[in-house]
């Protein structure tokens, strides 16, 4: 009973970290639009450098050391 037990404590926990990642990737992804969107607006204004140090920004906000990381 105790191995059934924490077999299913594991699989829980595997299941909440997996909607956790979900929820990030989520998130990051709604952020990368948001920043996209407001450079196009940046670009329609012809504020150039705005949209650029606004993408600049978004990417060294994104994790992509810790992916590599994951694997």
């Amino acid at each position: 009973m105790t191995d059934l037990s924490s077999a299913l404590e594991k699989a829980i926990r595997v299941e909440e970290l997996r909607r956790e990642a979900l929820l990030g990737a989520m998130l990051l992804n709604r952020d990368l639009r948001t920043a996209i969107r407001t450079a196009i607006t940046d670009i329609d204004r012809k504020a150039y450098n705005e949209a650029r140090l606004g993408l600049l920004q978004a990417l060294d906000e994104m994790p992509f050391g810790q992916r590599r990381r994951e694997r």
